[in-house]
């Protein structure tokens, strides 16, 4: 496709980089929402949350795209973030429902929901930091200890 073509559906190179983040987003979301089961006990949809996303992060996915992801997002002006952050807002809503499950039923023990749940993120975003396909461990090895961590950390009886 030439340039002319791009420039015909997209305005810019800024609304061109907005809707391909948007469409990251939303695809990743929808891989998040689709390993959710709200019928199952709040442990099994955390665990199924966690490796969910660490194969998010690792699959088809090296250091270099992930930063460069990073870096692009922070390139958008303030206007064009506002649909990202409505999906960032999207994705950490589902962690949270998640976690305040497992609070209400009482699988979980976390003072604060909101903390736990950025820790969680944060953690599993960065899993591409260290992680080598060539290394120790296969994605799926990752993602299980993954869970198992993050089950440890919201008090998860099962986690002892």
């Amino acid at each position: 496709m030439t340039p002319a073509n791009l420039y015909w559906y997209f305005p810019s190179k800024q609304k061109l980089l907005e809707a391909a983040l948007v469409l990251l987003y939303s695809s990743s979301y929808q891989i998040l929402a689709d390993a959710d089961d709200a019928s199952r006990p709040a442990a099994e949809r955390l665990l199924a949350y966690v490796r969910a996303f660490v194969g998010l992060q690792l699959a088809d996915r090296g250091e270099e795209i992930n930063f460069g992801y990073l870096a692009l997002q922070s390139s958008l002006e303030a206007e064009e973030r506002e649909e990202i952050r409505g999906w960032e807002r999207t994705h950490r809503a589902l962690i949270k429902d998640i976690l305040s499950h497992g609070v209400r039923t009482g699988e979980f023990e976390i003072p604060d929901v909101s903390i736990t749940a950025s820790m969680l993120v944060t953690g599993v975003e960065h899993v591409f930091l260290w992680y080598r396909p060539d290394g120790r461990l296969t994605i799926p090895q990752v993602a299980d200890e993954y869970a198992r961590l993050a089950l440890r950390m919201v008090e998860a009886p099962a986690a002892r």
